[in-house]
């Protein structure tokens, strides 16, 4: 362990990767290319931490990146969204009763197992649905400003 801990510190993958926009992705796969065994944790009490000191840190960080969680393309993360945020409107104009009530089963039982997974208020998790997915909307569309800007400062630092 002391090798692989040597590893990390000569080469400080946080120091070295700080300008990109996945600087956690790449300092993974870093970690990962030299045999240092990583893992993504949910729902440990033993740790925590704090990403964002606010509302606006917290809508720059993860604009910064929402796009890699759907390859990397704008169209497909404001599809999801539409999707995700309005599709109940297309299934009550054109579907029968039951397909809308599964439709809405199936997107409630997705937040219970991600609350549930996660060690989140499962309650509170669906009462937030709507603000969530605004915030959702907030991230892609401060990801858009920033790409037609050609300019993401995020924790102080210029990102390219």
């Amino acid at each position: 362990m002391l090798f692989k801990a040597a590893i990390y510190n000569k080469f400080q993958p946080h120091e070295q990767m700080k300008s990109s926009k996945v600087e956690d992705i790449q300092i993974a796969r870093y970690l990962k290319k030299n045999k240092i065994k990583i893992a993504c944790v949910t729902s440990k009490n033993s740790i925590q931490c704090r990403m964002y000191n606010g509302f606006g840190d917290a809508i720059n960080g993860f604009s910064k990146n929402v796009t890699q969680f759907f390859g990397n393309s704008f169209i497909a993360a404001i599809l999801f969204w539409l999707i995700t945020s309005f599709g109940f409107v297309i299934i009550i104009l054109e579907f029968p009763l039951p397909l809308l009530i599964l439709y809405l089963l199936a997107f409630i039982l997705a937040r219970v197992a991600v609350s549930a997974a996660s060690g989140q208020n499962i309650l509170k998790n669906i009462l937030l649905i709507v603000p969530q997915q605004l915030t959702m909307g907030l991230f892609i569309t401060k990801a858009i400003e920033n790409k037609l800007r050609k300019r993401l400062v995020w924790k102080g630092r210029s990102i390219s």
